[in-house]
């Protein structure tokens, strides 16, 4: 993610506290010896720098990125007053487990893109559309 205004939409699947991640130590090393690295590359520290309509996607049953950093992420995004989607697969891992998945990602993903490109999606600075499970 960059503070760039040149995209109008972003697509996300898994997000990442690096901060709780403990599975990017062999690159980083650990938190407690390398604590400003990882609040550097901590996205949810950097949503408020984002523009334009945010898509989240994920898995319930993701372990690799819990979605409880989802939860961080969106409630960080609501502070700032950032537009937003959040699309639940029910039961989904850290990647589709079947076509019905792929079938939610792509029509959600298709649908959320020619929305938000056409204009008729939500209005800025509104997370009216913040929870939606297709």
């Amino acid at each position: 993610m960059t503070p760039t205004t040149a995209y109008t939409v972003g697509i996300v699947g898994g997000v990442s506290d690096w901060q709780r991640a403990g599975w990017d130590e062999h690159r980083m090393g650990s938190v407690r010896e390398n604590a400003d690295g990882y609040l550097h590359q901590s996205v949810i520290n950097r949503l408020g720098d984002l523009h334009g309509e945010l898509m989240l996607i994920r898995g319930t049953s993701d372990t690799s990125t819990p979605i409880a950093n989802a939860m961080l992420a969106i409630k960080q995004l609501q502070r700032q007053d950032k537009p937003h989607r959040l699309v639940l697969i029910p039961g989904m891992g850290h990647s589709p487990d079947s076509g019905e998945d792929l079938w939610t990602i792509f029509s959600s993903l298709w649908r959320f893109v020619e929305e938000e490109l056409s204009g008729t999606g939500s209005p800025p600075g509104s997370d009216a559309a913040g929870l939606q499970t297709p």
